[in-house]
């Protein structure tokens, strides 16, 4: 009994480890990519803003 209750949840347990570790890689990788991105873009517009600002107080001054 004990022998076959293993064979039963072995594949469960099997499949939900690789579930979780399928669905934990996943969240990670999509929160890397999210936080990656959104630091360039907050990078880039903060550049953007300053080169802007720049060029406007230049042509201001001109």
């Amino acid at each position: 009994m004990v022998s076959v209750s293993l064979f039963f949840y072995f594949p469960a347990f099997f499949c939900l480890c690789f579930f979780c570790f399928f669905f934990f890689s996943f969240l990670f990788f999509f929160l890397f990519c999210f936080v990656f991105f959104c630091h360039f873009y907050f990078v880039f517009s903060f550049y953007f803003i300053i080169i802007f600002l720049r060029y406007a107080i230049y042509c201001s001054h001109k």
